[in-house]
């Protein structure tokens, strides 16, 4: 059975053609070549892209770089090195793929020559050197680099840290891991919990200290939920964390709340007891507080082996 177009569709594809501007009908005429270039990173099929890229009329940065890519991912290390050369110019991701590739291959001089020419140099940029050392075992030069970068996001510190622990260089990474919870700190003084927050999640490997920094940086401003539940998913849990949990419900009158965090803490002792006490009189509990405050000879008993009565 013969296909009917319908007129409808034939009137707005017309339509379409005719009002299509000299750029998109170029850049439409060119979707087959980048289909096919694009397949070559995944597929690998190099002839497939290889024709293509050569028929095209007009190349930019974008042909060459997904040509590049294709190359590095699929073993074609010199097609790619000789193609960047050919390169009519060059943005930053052509030398971002470039470095990633030569330290990939292990041509670290290669990598360090295109890092050098490099005018502008993104955060990518300085993340890729410097993985590219970590991954070839380079980490005196990646720490180097590392003092080097303008401004440290997230990845920089993971990368220096993990590179220092695969050398078994443990305790210099103790030494940046140290640095890492001063950040944090230094956040929560200032407020910006949201931003310490992300770097505690982030951060590959927490100790006691970055659990307790963010614990009392949610609780200095209210956030109280927040520091509970990142006090229940804390691995080991320390006498002053449960005091700053208790006293946080304490201080935002969530008595019953406190209370029951004091009930489970095997550091409980009886200033903790009072401030619940007192917490149940300021909200009016007079029968709690009671409860707790007849309570309390038992529990100096059983906490310190003596009656707190005096014969």
């Amino acid at each position: 059975m013969e296909h009917v177009v319908s007129p409808q569709t034939t009137s707005h594809t017309h339509q379409n053609f005719l009002f299509e501007t000299p750029f998109q009908h170029y850049c439409h005429g060119l979707e087959p070549f980048n289909s096919k270039i694009s397949n070559f990173k995944t597929t690998g099929l190099v002839e497939e892209a290889q024709t293509p890229f050569d028929e095209m009329p007009h190349r930019n940065t974008v042909n060459y770089n997904a040509m590049i890519r294709g190359y590095f991912r699929n073993g074609f290390y010199e097609n790619a090195v000789y193609l960047h050369n050919q390169m009519p110019a060059r943005d930053t991701f052509s030398y971002n793929t470039m470095i990633c590739g030569l330290m990939q291959y292990g041509d670290v001089e290669g990598a360090e020559k295109v890092f050098e020419k490099m005018e502008c140099r993104h955060v990518v940029t300085w993340n890729s050197i410097i993985s590219g050392y970590v991954d070839n075992e380079m980490v005196s030069d990646a720490m180097r680099v590392f003092d080097a970068v303008p401004s440290k996001d997230v990845v920089p510190w993971n990368l220096v840290i993990a590179g220092l622990v695969k050398v078994r260089e443990f305790d210099k990474a103790e030494e940046i891991f140290k640095l890492w919870n001063t950040m944090i700190c230094g956040y929560v003084q200032i407020k910006f919990i949201e931003i310490a927050e992300g770097l505690f999640y982030k951060m590959p490997e927490t100790d006691c200290n970055s659990w307790s920094v963010m614990i009392d940086g949610f609780l200095s401003i209210g956030r109280t939920n927040d520091a509970l539940r990142l006090f229940k998913e804390m691995p080991q849990k320390l006498q002053k964390i449960w005091n700053s949990i208790m006293l946080g419900f304490v201080r935002d009158s969530l008595i019953k709340e406190a209370h029951a965090v004091l009930e489970k803490n095997p550091f409980s002792c009886t200033v903790s007891w009072t401030h619940i006490m007192i917490g149940y009189f300021n909200m009016g509990d007079v029968e709690n507080a009671m409860k707790v405050f007849e309570l309390m000879p038992k529990l100096v008993i059983q906490l310190y082996g003596m009656s707190p009565y005096l014969d």
